[in-house]
């Protein structure tokens, strides 16, 4: 199964910011969606105005979001118990540096 992801983060360092919302689709082999996986994350601190015009996302609707190492816990979860096999992202080295980078700060991977 293949999945399409991607992140929105508060600014461009994933060692000094955070990931404020992962979405993620699985399609099986005929390109049929089979599961979904949609969550936004308080980071702890209030969004900078840039990030909320880029994104629209604000700190009311982050306001009761799960935190950020749940949500990658649950996204890992997420796709081993789908079966991914291959992920598909959308400006993957910047997705992937913070996937990985916060991931690692959280001793999930």
């Amino acid at each position: 199964m293949i999945a399409f992801l991607d992140i929105e983060t508060t600014g461009l360092s994933e060692q000094y910011c955070s990931i404020l919302e992962i979405a993620a689709v699985a399609c099986d082999a005929s390109g049929e969606v089979v599961t979904t996986f949609h969550e936004y994350i308080n980071p702890g601190k209030p969004i900078p105005e840039n990030i909320v015009k880029l994104t629209r996302i604000t700190d009311s609707v982050v306001k009761f979001a799960k935190k950020e190492w749940q949500v990658l816990e649950e996204l890992i979860e997420w796709l081993q118990g789908n079966g991914i096999t291959e992920v598909v992202i959308h400006n993957a080295s910047f997705d992937m540096r913070f996937l990985r980078g916060r991931s690692a700060r959280f001793n999930l991977v």
